[in-house]
């Protein structure tokens, strides 16, 4: 029984042998530098030469099943052998990594693409072999979608890898956003913004973000990028409105039906006041002033846009009679004439208007009496009583007159004869 124990002992301690192989652990060597792309080199797996071999990936290897077999890469690749025991079928795996020669590739093209448009991505014309994470073996590709995009390729030796992020832009959207409505009084002002950044250009030729606007037109808006231009348009308008009006009278006697004549446009609101107090809103009203004094007549106009203006004319007069004519003449006449019978201002002769009983009375320098004349067309040649030529120079005139109301006005005044 004791020799059977042992026996069966020893029988276990070979199985355990046979099951770790009785192999060192298995490890790979090959290239330690970086390897010139499709160059073929040769790895090595640790182990006897009846064991069996199996390398991953099997396709860069000329034979994957070989102990150490020959492969070419094209890039940098993690190599995986799997060393199998026929006896016992116990196996072990290693790995192994190889890099080939490298440096990067610039992707040439724009880092966006339009909406609906499509960009195009290429590499230089003197390298090989190119290969595009779209699949496709160009130069060049056109991409239509926003993303990351890489390409490979040879350079001798070398493998060239490149990548590119290609983002994604629209067309600029133009769009006037106004601060207010578009119609605007005289002295008003308007802000205009533009919703987009993109490289704004106004008709007025500022490139700020915002403008300000204070005259009547129409004002463009273009906003360009690289995917295009728009434009928007808004119309400004500036409305001016005048109040304008004047009085059928500015002194006149009590009493007194005062008329005003409205020249505003007749589209507008108006609203009168005397001295301060509205008393009507007609386009051209009339106010009866019974007292005397001096009045003040204010027109306040407003159009349909709330644009207003306002005229005050002050000092109207509504006096007595005798006041009235003792500060007002009916009378007009030239300050100088010239009786040369040339028949330019050859007679002195005076305008007048609502007079009767008209008499003019013409003294020297001395005071003394050279002509008169009575009648409302009186006139005076430069002579004497006699027919005489007088001599040139200053003459006192008196005049007076009766008004239509039966008032009687004498004046004083003077003329100048000239030779």
């Amino acid at each position: 029984m004791k020799r059977l124990a042992l026996l069966l002992v020893l029988i276990g301690t070979v199985g355990i042998l046979r099951a770790t192989g009785g192999q060192s652990k298995l490890s790979i060597s090959g290239p330690e530098k970086p390897v010139c792309i499709g160059s073929e080199f040769q790895l090595f797996a640790e182990g006897l030469n009846s064991m069996e071999y199996q390398w991953e990936p099997s396709e860069v290897f000329s034979n994957p099943t070989l102990k150490n077999p020959l492969v070419s890469i094209y890039k940098t690749t993690i190599f995986r052998v799997v060393r199998i025991d026929p006896q016992n079928g116990i196996s072990d795996t290693a790995y192994y990594s190889v890099a080939v020669m490298e440096k990067p590739v610039e992707i040439i093209g724009n880092d966006y693409v339009c909406k609906g448009d499509s960009t195009y991505l290429k590499i230089e014309n003197n390298f090989n072999h190119p290969y595009w994470s779209t699949g496709e073996r160009e130069r060049g590709i056109w991409v239509k979608t926003p993303g990351i995009y890489n390409v490979t390729a040879q350079e001798g030796c070398f493998r060239l890898y490149g990548e590119t992020f290609v983002g994604s832009k629209t067309q600029p959207l133009a769009k006037i956003i106004a601060s207010r409505d578009m119609d605007l009084c005289e002295g008003e002002q308007i802000k205009l913004t533009s919703f987009s950044d993109d490289n704004i250009e106004w008709s007025t030729r500022e490139r700020s973000k915002s403008i300000i606007v204070k005259e009547s037109g129409t004002v463009l808006l273009m906003n360009k990028n690289e995917c295009g231009w728009d434009a928007d348009e808004i119309k400004i308008n500036v409305h001016a409105v005048e109040a304008n009006f004047f009085p059928s009278h500015y002194e006149c006697i009590a009493p007194l039906n005062l008329v005003l004549f409205n020249e505003s446009d007749s589209r507008l609101e108006f609203n009168w006041k005397l001295n301060g107090e509205t008393f009507s809103n007609e386009e051209s009203p009339s106010i009866y002033l019974n007292e005397n004094g001096e009045y003040q007549i204010t027109l306040d106009v407003k159009n349909i846009y709330g644009c207003t203006d306002s005229k005050t004319i002050e000092n109207i007069r509504v006096v007595s009679e005798e006041e009235y004519y003792a500060t007002n003449d009916l009378v007009i006449f030239p300050n100088s004439f010239s009786p040369n019978g040339d028949g330019i201002n050859d007679e002195f002769k005076v305008q007048s208007r609502e007079i009767t009983d008209f008499k003019l009375v013409v003294f020297d320098r001395w005071g003394n009496q050279v002509f008169s004349e009575n009648g409302i067309d009186a006139s005076w040649n430069g002579k004497n009583h006699n027919g005489e030529l007088l001599p040139a120079g200053k003459y006192g005139i008196r005049y007076s007159y009766q008004t239509s109301a039966g008032h009687s006005v004498s004046k004083l005044s003077s003329i100048q004869l000239l030779r």
